[in-house]
């Protein structure tokens, strides 16, 4: 009896964070246009979805000391580096830590709604984050 009550708990556990990573969106290379595209475009389909994305740290003057764009460099063709453009989420950070431009992260978070220069944006709030040597993808 022990046992298959172990099993059916294992179980359990199992199918809940099967359907917890189902719920939350992990950026690839295939996937990172798409994604930012449509979620500045449906911004409410995507608040209170989870994300986790890499990327470094781009942060321009106007932005709020917790606010900088998570980003990548972006080329459609890349055969042509000169085609290449930053392109990123705009992010919130939740932690303690002041970020510099150009560090390498990867972050776990929510899609929220905010505003920047009065325009309606997605806004991923992060309270979970990790340095990786790896600035792409």
């Amino acid at each position: 009896l022990f046992i298959l009550t172990t099993i059916l708990i294992i179980g359990i556990i199992s199918i809940y964070n099967y359907i917890s990573q189902k719920n939350t969106i992990i950026i690839t290379p295939n996937n990172y246009i798409e994604i930012l595209d449509d979620s500045h475009e449906f911004i409410d389909n995507y608040v209170g979805k989870k994300i986790i994305l890499s990327g470094y740290v781009y942060i321009l003057p106007e932005f709020s000391e917790n606010h900088f764009v998570l980003a990548q460099n972006v080329s459609l063709d890349p055969s042509s580096p000169s085609t290449a453009f930053i392109a990123g989420f705009l992010c919130e950070n939740g932690t303690n830590y002041q970020f510099s431009s150009n560090e390498t992260i990867k972050i776990k978070g929510t899609f929220t709604k905010g505003t920047f220069n009065n325009l309606d944006y997605p806004i991923i709030y992060f309270e979970e984050y990790s340095f990786t040597p790896y600035r792409q993808l």
